[in-house]
C-alpha cells in the first residue's frame, strides 16, 4: 500500500512538474512569435523575401532552383508558406482583429492561420444566418428605405463591396448591439426583396 502510494504521489509530482515546463516552454513560444511577425523578425523578414520572390518568378509555385538558389530550402516548406500567407494577409482586418482579440497569443502562425479561418468561417455564418433569418413579415418599401442607411457603415463604407467576415468586423466595430440588430434586419430584407424582384 505504501509502495502503491509512493508510485502515485511520484507520478503527480511529475506530471505536475511537466505541466510547469510546458508552461514556460509556451510563454517562451508566445514571446518569440511576437518577435517573429515584427518588422525584422524572422517570420516577417521571410515572408517579405517570398513576396518578392513570387513577384519575380509568377506561378503558382516557386522553382525549386530559385528556392535552392537562395538557400530557404533549408526552411520547412510549412513555415514558408506560413510566413508567405502573413506577408500577405498579415495586414487585413481579420488577422489584426483575432490578433488582438486573443487573450493568451499564439504560439506559430498555423495556430494564427486556423485561428483565422474559424473566425472567418463564424463571420460568413453569421452573416447567411443574418440575411436568411431576419426580417420576416416586413414589407419591401420598408426593408428598402432601412437598409439604404444601414447598409453603410460609419465611414461610408458599402456592406454590398465587403465579404462576409469584413461586413461582421465593420458593424461590430462601429454600431452599438441594438444597432447592430437593427443593420442586420435591413439587410436581410434587402436582399430578400432584391431577390424577389430578380425573380419577378
Amino acid at each position: 500500500m505504501t509502495t502503491n502510494t509512493n508510485t502515485v504521489t511520484a507520478t503527480v509530482t511529475e506530471g505536475h512538474e511537466l505541466a510547469a515546463l510546458w508552461a514556460k516552454r509556451e510563454a517562451a513560444d508566445r514571446r518569440v512569435f511576437k518577435r517573429d511577425i515584427a518588422d525584422g523578425g524572422f517570420d516577417n523578414r521571410l515572408g517579405k523575401l517570398l513576396v518578392q520572390l513570387y513577384a519575380e518568378n509568377p506561378g503558382t509555385y516557386l522553382d525549386k532552383a530559385v528556392v535552392r538558389a537562395h538557400k530557404l530550402d533549408v526552411i520547412p516548406g510549412q513555415r514558408r508558406s506560413d510566413a508567405l500567407w502573413f506577408a500577405r494577409e498579415g495586414e487585413s482586418e481579420l488577422v489584426q482583429g483575432v490578433l488582438k482579440a486573443s487573450k493568451r497569443g499564439f504560439t506559430s502562425l498555423a495556430a494564427l492561420k486556423q485561428a483565422c479561418d474559424k473566425a472567418a468561417k463564424k463571420a460568413e455564418k453569421d452573416a447567411k444566418v443574418a440575411s436568411e433569418g431576419e426580417g420576416e413579415g416586413a414589407s419591401e418599401g420598408a426593408s428598402e428605405g432601412a437598409s439604404e442607411g444601414a447598409s453603410e457603415g460609419a465611414s461610408g463604407v458599402n456592406f454590398a463591396d465587403l465579404a462576409p467576415h469584413e461586413v461582421v468586423a465593420l458593424v461590430t466595430r462601429n454600431f452599438t448591439v441594438e444597432a447592430q440588430a437593427e443593420i442586420a434586419r435591413a439587410i436581410a430584407m434587402n436582399v430578400k426583396a432584391k431577390a424577389a424582384r430578380k425573380a419577378a
